[in-house]
């Protein structure tokens, strides 16, 4: 039925209406102001703001549907999903979804800018092809592949960074972990033979941590750390050179040799390592001119300059000693040839008088005669 009755339920002005006979409900109504109802309001045109309301008939927005249902739109291949009841908005279907939003995630959550920058958990202000506010996860192998310097921010200050000098006469891989809020920064490398893994703390001017396999400056060194450097047959050598060191100045004899007297050499074992008797000395109780700032740790190369220097000490006085014991020998020696003189010129004077007794005795006797 085609009729032009104002449908004062609707507030219709009609111009004219198709009507359902068995229904009697208004299939099709254009009013007054050129709005069109299709199906009782189920699809409403509102011609003066260019909306189109499905389910409505007071549309916001250029389309608008309202409604309990899905929404998908389809070319027979691709598809893209509204899922409402599980306030999801996917890429590939109800099924096969390849990107899904969560309409309940925070506002903003997900906004890639124009210069095809990414930002999750940022806002509106992505710095970076991906920028992630938040925690990463990874489950598989992460993978770089280019050249250069490039830069991946981890999480707030905290930065890895690719590094390869791509030169073939100093070619290093590697990365960084800085942290830009204390300004601190380690460069790990590994160079191109795979001979040598060095950790560095930038702008201290030396390596703090080096792994070597065979080089020339550290012939067939294995682990260098700071200014120890442990060898592949186990020796282990400190730094030591001039040009590291200030204040240079002897160690005083005295205070030295009263820190070897406090020096008290005990057996123990680790808690860690039962069973295992190790001799040595306890932090805590070692004479202040060895003991390390924290009293927890001990450097066993500060105790052989102190008993250097006690032995020197007394290789002086045993020195002194034997000069002295020598001088007394000799003058024992001397005394002793001394005092055989002395004997033999005892035994010649007893000689001497007893001939000079004989002698007088002899004169006597014949005088008397």
């Amino acid at each position: 039925m085609i009729d032009d009755v104002d449908d004062t339920n609707h507030d219709y002005t009609t111009v004219f209406s198709i009507t359902h006979s068995l229904y009697n409900e208004n299939s099709f109504i254009v009013d007054t102001a050129g709005d069109i109802s299709l199906a009782d309001g189920s699809v409403f045109v509102d011609r003066s703001a260019d909306r189109v309301g499905i389910g409505t008939t007071t549309p916001s927005y250029p389309l608008h549907v309202a409604g309990g249902g899905d929404i998908g739109m389809t070319n027979g291949t691709s598809t893209w999903y509204l899922d409402n009841n599980n306030d999801w908005f996917n890429i590939g279907g109800s099924v096969n979804r390849v990107f899904t939003l969560n309409t309940n995630a925070p506002a903003n959550n997900f906004y890639m800018l124009a210069n095809g920058d990414v930002g999750i958990g940022v806002g509106f202000s992505p710095s970076a092809k991906l920028d992630v506010g938040g925690t990463l996860r990874n489950t598989d192998t992460i993978t770089s592949s280019w050249t250069g310097s490039s830069t991946a921010w981890l999480h707030q200050g905290l930065v890895l960074e690719s590094y390869n000098t791509n030169a073939a006469a100093n070619s290093e891989v590697g990365f960084s972990l800085v942290n830009s809020r204390d300004n601190l920064r380690w460069d790990f490398r590994l160079n191109d033979n795979g001979n040598s893994f060095s950790a560095t703390k930038r702008n201290t001017g030396g390596n703090e941590f080096n792994v070597y396999n065979t080089t020339t400056d550290f012939r067939n060194a294995r682990v260098k750390m700071g200014g120890v450097t442990v060898f592949e047959n186990g020796h282990l050598v400190t730094a030591s050179s001039r040009e590291l060191k200030t204040d240079i100045k002897p160690l005083d004899t005295q205070a030295a040799m009263d820190a070897f007297h406090k020096l008290q050499p005990v057996s123990y074992e680790y808690k860690a390592q039962k069973g295992e008797p190790v001799v040595g000395f306890i932090a805590e109780d070692v004479p202040e001119l060895v003991a390390m700032p924290s009293r927890k740790t001990f450097d066993s190369a500060e105790v052989t300059a102190l008993l250097t220097k006690v032995v020197q000490e007394q290789d002086k006085v045993l020195s002194q000693t034997r000069k002295e014991l020598k001088e007394a020998q000799e003058k024992i020696a001397r005394l002793e040839k001394m005092e055989k003189k002395v004997a033999m010129m005892e035994s010649i004077l007893t000689n001497l008088a007893l001939d000079t007794s004989r002698s007088t005795k002899e004169k006597v006797s014949l005088n008397q005669k």
